[in-house]
């Protein structure tokens, strides 16, 4: 049976454990357009992985509820929303730019930034770490890693919101679009004089980035759409990690007891809570030709949503998945996604949270999470607004 779905986030379902135990592929009504809806790890990575998934329904093909606008110029020009031959090409521009070595050299910093955010829980002893650490320190990274200054800061994160709508699952009105494009132009406008203004030429991201555009191997929009992508992505994801890894720690006292002994285990605990607490719960795929999902027939054009929160939960792929193991091997969660669209930022992410999550139980191994937190979002992104800790050294 055909069942409703809303992407309110205030009437939030069991991803980990009613539809994870459901059919392979859930048929679900979505904004009036029917879905199936993807729930174990086998399938979910089979079709990441699978040649025949695409992100358009067709070649060329966008969804007509984003207009013709700015934003929609970004969504088109986002690598999640590209496919072949046209995503390899950019995709390939920007891995040679964010490659390990890029991302090596911004070590020293990243743990500058995440010390002195720290420093403020330890002038205040009780805050609330979803604005301070969540909010703060992924912000803070996003404008050092392209050179944008800390005036500048405030102004472009407050239109992160109204740009995201134009990729979010909630209903996109006719006043969210208008917003999303006026984000969109301000950011392209942005982008451009930031770049002008730049004394560029090094090896860093940004600069490669120009070079690989001024050489041809990406249009000057394309550049922007890039640079808009990479503010946003490294920022929105790793916010909502952060929140989700000290609550998970806080709220697992002997783990957190393991990290203390341990703190050498602080990347195997951020690997950990990215496949505990996804920090995306879906992302969309088509395929280019009809598919059987054990006995379920996908036709070319029908949208699927992937879980990768209940995939990460799959105890056909983990053993006690239900369990927060700071330990545990062989990690192989789909939160980073798979294949084509294998998230870029995977290595900062890593970066960022063995980072913080070493410094935090090394400074306050006797953190407590003060009151229940306070969750918003839609459907696939939902996440952690007000998380209160009282920090004890």
């Amino acid at each position: 049976m055909t069942q409703i779905l809303s992407p309110n986030a205030n009437e939030r379902w069991n991803v980990y454990g009613d539809w994870r135990r459901a059919a392979s592929a859930v048929p679900v009504v979505l904004d009036g357009e029917t879905n199936h809806i993807v729930t174990r790890y086998r399938d979910v990575a089979k079709l990441l992985n699978a040649t025949i998934s695409t992100v358009q329904p067709r070649a060329g093909e966008f969804p007509a509820h984003i207009g013709s606008g700015p934003a929609s110029i970004f969504y088109r020009e986002s690598l999640p929303h590209m496919d072949r031959p046209e995503h390899s090409r950019l995709r390939s521009v920007v891995m040679k730019a964010l490659n390990p070595r890029t991302v090596a050299g911004m070590a020293s910093w990243v743990a500058d930034i995440i010390s002195r955010a720290l420093d403020q829980i330890d002038a205040t002893g009780e805050v609330d770490v979803a604005r301070v650490l969540s909010a703060g320190i992924p912000a803070e990274v996003a404008c050092r890693m392209l050179h944008i200054s800390g005036a500048d800061t405030a102004l472009l994160f407050s239109k992160v919101d109204d740009l995201s709508a134009i990729v979010s699952h909630e209903p996109l009105t006719p006043e969210k679009l208008q917003k999303a494009d006026e984000a969109a132009r301000f950011y392209a406008d942005f982008f451009a004089r930031h770049i002008a203004a730049l004394d560029l030429g090094g090896d860093d991201l940004v600069s490669s980035l120009v070079q690989a555009s001024r050489a041809g191997a990406m249009s000057e929009s394309e550049l922007h759409t890039t640079l808009m992508g990479l503010f946003i992505a490294s920022y929105h994801t790793t916010r909502v990690s952060i929140s989700n890894a000290i609550f998970a720690i806080g709220t697992h006292g002997d783990q957190r007891d393991l990290l203390i002994a341990r703190p050498d285990l602080s990347e195997k605990a951020w690997d950990e809570t990215l496949r505990f607490m996804s920090p995306v719960h879906f992302v969309h795929r088509y395929v280019s030709e009809r598919l059987n999902l054990d006995g379920v027939t996908i036709e070319p054009g029908q949208r699927l949503l992937l879980g990768l929160a209940s995939a990460n939960r799959d105890p056909e792929e983990f053993d006690q998945p239900d369990r927060f193991l700071v330990e545990r091997g062989a990690n192989r969660h789909l939160a980073f996604a798979l294949g084509a669209h294998f998230c870029l930022g995977a290595g900062l992410s890593r970066l960022e949270g063995r980072v913080l999550i070493h410094d935090l139980v090394t400074r306050f191994p006797q953190f407590e999470i003060a009151a229940d937190p306070v969750w918003t979002g839609d459907l696939s992104f939902p996440f952690i607004r007000e998380l209160h800790v009282r920090a004890r050294p």
